[in-house]
């Protein structure tokens, strides 16, 4: 018994790989296309990820503009540190 299910587990893992990659046996056959449910299961997926890569997109774009934003702040407060040692060590001499 317990070889049969260790079996059965392989195959239910082959199977749900097999749909994984899109080769299960009712799609494998020639000339056989999808369902009208199928194709508008699929256009509502890509549909939704679409959208979400559009969000995403634009969350990505506005970090972007903070980070570089405080890159240009980190560089101005560096650089006006030097000047401000340099300046003040002319000064002391």
């Amino acid at each position: 018994m317990g070889e049969s299910s260790n079996r059965s587990e392989r195959n239910m893992l082959t199977e749900d790989q097999d749909l994984a990659l899109g080769n299960s046996e009712v799609n494998a056959g020639v000339g056989q296309s999808l369902t009208e449910d199928e194709i508008a299961r699929l256009k509502r997926v890509q549909k939704r990820n679409f959208i979400v890569a559009i969000v995403l997109g634009i969350i990505l774009m506005i970090s972007g503009y903070f980070a570089g934003q405080h890159v240009r702040e980190m560089r101005s407060d560096t650089s006006r540190g030097i000047v401000q040692s340099i300046s003040s060590s002319e000064c002391d001499a």
